[in-house]
């Protein structure tokens, strides 16, 4: 929902040697933050006498420069609205980052480049437990990049510093939108929060997915030494739409943890309208687009999202472990390409490694063995052992039982030759 406040600004007259006229003191800024417009006075049309015509509408395209008319990208239309001020822009299509479809999403002349992505015949999942991280102030980090400042209902992509498996995926950049929510992919400025899993809204973590306004925006940076160093997405200081209200601060941020794999999610400052500041009209949660898969923590439900508290979610040892390791797929004229690379599961077999891929090794191998003649095997009370494998080595036999000298009268084949009580 696009947040919008009052004109402000008073007219004032002015003299020149030309003549008089009328100019808005202050000049006024755009009425809709999320749609910048043509003019190089945001909000004033540079037509002659200050003002539009009533009624009339022109092109408009707020994006890059060089991308109109590439790919998927089209200008919109802007209304010459109320005091003869150009209205929002709307119906552009803007570039976005590319994703397997046949189309140029980003706009720069080429279709479905670059495309790559993991795949396994099934995905790492998630263990959720309480964050023991302490909260980092990223904003006041030098360096940090400031993105979504004052905005209402937008999405940005930046890079991520290193590739992170998210569900068992490498990914190398993420959406951040400004409604609480990280995403391994386009993302969403969507508003109206539903329960997971969302198919309109895939490979998400939500942090807090409520109706929110930016007041400073999302600070992120990089904090630590490769190979443990951590991305930090901070949403600061925001408040719920359409109310400004002081007393309304929600800041918490999602923490991606290099080669762990490890997501956190910190909840610092959240207060405002009452239960709505911990979770009361907010989804909480992860899920996965490619698989299906999703940990939902809580939906329009008060109390879960505290300040100075937060999740962890670990990723299990289910799957991409031991031997197993994820292939690769690339797009190809909007189809993805056979999944190429994958090391798979196979029964486990003594050799210090975990061939079945479960998180243990050398489980479950256990050999028969059996050190007398081979003809008394299995006869009479002759029978073999065990050897179980130990750091891919079998350790002795154990259990065996060999042929010994007749007890006569015990009814038993002690000598194990076919014959109870021969000899006595």
């Amino acid at each position: 929902m696009v947040a919008r406040w009052p004109l402000a600004g008073a007219a004032v007259l002015f003299a020149s040697s030309t003549g008089c006229g009328w100019v808005l003191d202050p000049p006024l800024e755009s009425p809709d933050a999320e749609a910048p417009m043509v003019d190089s006075t945001p909000g004033v049309s540079p037509d002659a006498g200050g003002v539009c015509p009533a009624g009339a509408l022109r092109p408009c395209y707020p994006g890059p420069a060089g991308t109109q008319g590439v790919g998927v990208c089209r200008p919109g239309t802007q209304p010459c609205g109320a005091h003869g001020l150009w209205g929002p822009c709307t119906g552009a299509v803007l570039p976005t980052p590319e994703v397997c479809n046949g189309l140029d999403d980003n706009c720069n002349g080429t279709v479905d480049e670059g495309l790559t992505r993991g795949c396994f015949d099934g995905a790492a999942e998630y263990v959720r437990t309480a964050s023991p991280l302490p909260w980092q102030e990223v904003c006041a980090i030098p360096g940090r990049a400031l993105l979504l400042g004052n905005i209402d209902d937008e999405v940005v992509a930046t890079p991520l510093p290193f590739a992170f498996p998210y569900y068992g995926v490498p990914r190398m950049a993420v959406a951040l939108s400004s409604n609480g929510m990280l995403s391994f992919g386009p993302g969403s400025p969507a508003y109206v929060n539903v329960p997971l899993p969302d198919p309109a809204v895939t490979d998400t973590v939500f942090a807090f997915w409520d109706d929110l306004v930016m007041r400073a925006g999302i600070c992120v940076a990089t904090v630590g030494e490769a190979p443990t160093r951590m991305f930090v997405a901070e949403t600061t200081d925001a408040y719920f739409y359409p109310n400004p209200s002081a007393l309304t601060h929600l800041t918490f941020e999602v923490v991606l943890t290099e080669a762990t794999g490890v997501i956190d999610v910190l909840y610092h400052q959240m207060q405002g309208e009452g239960d709505r500041a911990t979770g009361a009209s907010a989804t909480l949660g992860l899920g996965s687009g490619d698989t299906g898969l999703y940990d939902g923590v809580g939906y329009n439900t008060a109390g879960l999202a505290l300040g100075g508290t937060g999740y962890r979610w670990t990723p299990s040892t289910a799957r991409l472990v031991g031997v197993c390791l994820a292939g690769s797929q690339t797009c190809r004229a909007a189809t993805w390409s056979a999944c190429a690379g994958v090391v798979g599961a196979s029964p486990e077999v003594c050799d210090d490694l975990d061939n079945d891929c479960n998180g243990l090794v050398d489980d479950g191998v256990i050999a028969a063995c059996y050190s007398g003649p081979p003809a008394t095997r299995d006869v009479g009370v002759c029978h073999p052992g065990a050897r179980t494998c130990r750091a891919g080595v079998f350790a002795p036999c154990v259990g065996e039982l060999l042929p010994r000298p007749e007890i006569c009268g015990n009814g038993l084949d002690d000598d194990c030759d076919g014959v109870v009580d021969n000899g006595c």
